[in-house]
């Protein structure tokens, strides 16, 4: 295993003394591990004359990375290996300031205890005195532990490179966001000159508008108006009239914004408004009854209904609108131009 960082890991070991013999066996397995420098263990039998004991136990215990328990009957029978290096020992496991493992040693009920809830060794946390091989026990613990040495020293080598990718990854986030932000200027401001492709784009568009407008209903609608715009100057229709006929234009056209059926409003309102303005043309004109502005009303009426439906079948009603108005104003407006050419 290739060493992420240059200190072993301390390794601590809580057992009861009754289990040395199966301490020491697990200690000759882990000895390569020490020889290549991985770990470094600590156990009570180290502690050197005339020292205090409790101290040194406390300290390489709040120390140690890996905190491995020896479990047996006599070390949960065990008041200073239960109650006072367990409790600490899951008190920094849960801090995930250390990792816990519990080795079981010899069959006992622990599935119940405070370390019950951790994977323990050797392998499907067989009791190491019931394999028929004790080195094949304790070559299981050994693979164990050195698979959780290599994840925590993984884990310390990762805490260590995130400040240096952060800073790496730093310019070219930067560049990353410089760069989306040209291309965002450059859709909002396009270059004076369009391209040859974006000319053709633009040629295609318009020709797909031309061909979904209903050609056949806003000629009707432009001939209709073209007449009554050529009546109106015949008869030299006062401002008031022309401001009447486009008022009928524009209520005509606006119906089909709010009125979502047959556009009753250009029957009701837009119709009355035409009348005014056909009944003034054709009154002074052709001295036309009753009957005769009816049919006009009516006329352009359909003419308008019908082409308003076809144009809302391709366009919003927002568009609907503009093109009715627009149809209709360029109507009379070519009405009132032939009369002007005629006469002049």
């Amino acid at each position: 295993m290739s060493n992420l960082t240059p200190e072993p890991i301390e390794v601590f070991v809580s057992y009861s003394h009754r289990d040395e013999l199966l301490r020491d066996e697990l200690a000759k397995h882990l000895s390569i591990l020490k020889r290549q420098g991985v770990i470094k263990e600590w156990h009570d039998r180290e502690i050197s004359p005339g020292s205090e004991w409790k101290g040194e136990i406390d300290s390489h215990l709040n120390s140690a990375q890996i905190i491995l328990l020896l479990i047996s009957a006599d070390f949960l029978a065990s008041d200073y290996c239960y109650d006072i290096e367990l409790t600490k020992a899951l008190e920094r496991h849960d801090r995930k300031e250390a990792c816990v493992i519990p080795i079981i040693l010899r069959p006992v009920d622990w599935n119940d205890a405070p370390f019950g809830k951790l994977q323990a060794l050797p392998e499907n946390a067989v009791p190491v005195t019931k394999w028929e091989n004790l080195d094949d026990a304790f070559l299981s613990v050994t693979r164990g532990i050195r698979q959780t040495i290599e994840r925590l020293k993984q884990a310390h080598h990762d805490k260590l490179e995130q400040p240096e990718r952060e800073r790496q990854n730093s310019p070219k986030l930067g560049q990353i966001k410089e760069h989306q932000e040209r291309q965002q200027q450059a859709v909002q401001q396009p270059s004076e000159q369009d391209t040859p492709q974006q000319n053709n784009k633009q040629v295609r568009k318009h020709d797909c508008l031309v061909k979904r407008l209903p050609w056949s209903p806003l000629i009707c609608l432009v001939l209709g108006y073209g007449l009554l715009g050529f009546l109106l100057s015949v008869s030299a229709a006062e401002i008031r009239v022309w401001a009447l006929t486009l008022a009928g234009v524009l209520i005509e056209a606006g119906a089909w914004v709010s009125v979502k059926a047959w556009a009753w409003a250009w029957v009701l309102v837009g119709a009355w408004a035409l009348s005014g303005a056909l009944y003034g043309a054709l009154g002074k004109v052709l001295n036309g009854s009753g009957a005769s502005v009816a049919v006009g009303i009516w006329t352009l009426v359909f003419a308008g209904v019908w082409a308003g439906k076809q144009l809302l079948e391709s366009f919003s009603r927002i568009d609907t609108c503009f093109i009715l108005a627009f149809t209709s104003t360029i109507g009379l407006a070519l009405g009132a131009l032939t009369y002007w050419i005629t006469h002049r």
